[in-house]
């Protein structure tokens, strides 16, 4: 069917098809190709129309036609038109006054202009498609690699889940993962499927972080890291309601974070040397069943005033700190029965610590202390105490007594007892004893130098 120049739809051919079948002998050229109406035109060339007004009026009309697609038509279409207007047979160069080489010069017009447009829509069609065969093609490429990566990748996970499932081991009834001495840095997440785990052991491996997805291991019992690079405690760790022991010594923490109080049934918690740890935060007040706490080797200046609230504190280690005194109210920990303190700047000593009724041992060496206080002989319970290496003002040496041993290791042990205790619990009341005389004597000279002064 033909087409037009301008909108892409067959009414104007048509019109044009009729009117020419209207004149020429009621010819039908309605539906004929380009090449039939160019026959038929030349057949007729040279007669006259018989009504020459519509004729002329028919002639304006396309002449009207003529000056659009002129307009509308490109460089290529105009060339055409010229040649075949200028440059054509000597049939083509005539122009009768009937205007039938006007309306084959239009027609000739319009077939060009049909041509040249079917010729560019064609090459759009063909371009667009190339175009999405080119990006079907890419797609295609890109989820042949997403697959291969996701194959690798699988694969790797199970490499791993493999290696991670030979460190598994059964002690006492529960599932532990011990990994010491090995490279890993980073846990795999591929490790939240061994989710069934009670304890974690991973010691010197050089990880850097506690993974996020601690909090898929609700069964875990047993944390320890303790000896790594660890920098951070991640707040997903309130998670573990049931977690009884968390062990983050030898690490490079700097804080403990709120959330660890979450951690409802803590029992035990070690964040020795870690160097920058200076604080706790309030919220521990909550771990009513902690137990043993170990804060040794950082920069605490003082007695952290949430250890006087833990109920159930029975051991605590304070020792290489920065603490310079001890609060007067120390005896409100009520259950501790072990305190470690040494190697500090301590100089004097509470009395609320004579208070500390179940207190049995008592570290204290490598102070600043110059006294004992004299309350302290009232620590019917304390059975070990130490005060060596403290510039204490008395000089005191005890007598110590060995028993004799039937082998030289048990010689050495023996002389390591007795050195302990040339300053513990008897060096101690020896000590406060001969302070007590000494003072008494004091006291004595300066009632007669009074009485001689009056």
């Amino acid at each position: 069917m033909p087409w037009c120049c301008c909108c892409c739809q067959p009414q104007v051919w048509n019109v044009k098809a009729f009117k020419y079948s209207s004149w020429m002998g009621h010819m039908s050229w309605a539906g004929q190709s380009p090449a039939s109406i160019l026959k038929l035109s030349r057949v007729t060339e040279g007669r006259e129309s018989p009504r020459d007004q519509e004729g002329q009026e028919d002639q304006e009309d396309l002449k009207n036609q003529e000056n659009q697609v002129r307009t509308s038509a490109t460089g290529r279409d105009l060339s055409r038109f010229a040649a075949l207007r200028g440059a054509g047979p000597a049939d083509w160069q005539r122009r009768p006054a009937s205007g039938h080489v006007t309306w084959l010069s239009c027609d000739i017009i319009m077939v060009g202009v049909v041509s040249s447009i079917r010729g560019l829509w064609e090459s759009r069609i063909k371009r667009v498609q190339e175009e999405e065969q080119e990006e079907e093609q890419r797609r295609s490429s890109r989820r042949s690699g997403a697959s291969a990566r996701l194959s690798v990748g699988v694969w790797e996970d199970r490499a791993v889940l493999a290696r991670l499932r030979q460190k598994l081991l059964t002690e006492e009834g529960r599932l532990v993962l011990q990994i010491q001495q090995e490279d890993w840095k980073v846990l795999p997440d591929c490790l939240v499927q061994l989710s069934q785990v009670q304890e974690w052991h991973i010691h010197r491996t050089g990880l850097l972080k506690i993974p996020h997805f601690i909090s898929s291991f609700q069964n875990l019992l047993v944390l320890d890291l303790s000896r790594n690079a660890i920098s951070e405690i991640p707040k997903q760790i309130g998670s573990l309601v049931r977690l009884r022991e968390l062990l983050l010594s030898y690490n490079r923490l700097q804080c403990v974070p709120e959330d660890l109080s979450g951690c409802e049934s803590l029992e035990r918690l070690e964040l020795a040397r870690n160097q920058d740890l200076d604080q706790l935060p309030d919220q521990l007040r909550s771990l009513r069943k902690l137990q043993h706490l170990d804060l040794s080797m950082n920069r605490f200046s003082r007695v952290p005033e949430v250890l006087l609230e833990l109920p159930a504190l029975e051991w605590l280690d304070l020792g290489g700190n920065q603490v310079v005194e001890l609060p007067e109210n120390i005896h409100r920990m009520e259950k501790v029965h072990t305190l470690w303190l040494q190697r500090n700047q301590l100089q004097t000593l509470p009395g609320g610590l004579s208070r500390m009724s179940r207190l049995d041992t008592l570290v204290l060496s490598s102070n600043q202390l110059r006294d004992i206080n004299p309350m302290m002989e009232d620590m019917v319970n304390l059975r070990f105490v130490n005060f060596r290496d403290n510039p204490l003002t008395l000089d005191i040496t005890l007598e110590v007594r060995r028993r004799k041993r039937s082998s030289q290791e048990e010689q050495e042990e023996q002389e390591e007892d007795g050195d302990r205790e040339m300053f513990g619990r008897d060096f101690m009341l020896m000590y406060i004893r001969e302070a007590r005389k000494r003072a008494h004597a004091a006291l004595n000279i300066h009632r007669v130098n009074q009485a001689n002064q009056e």
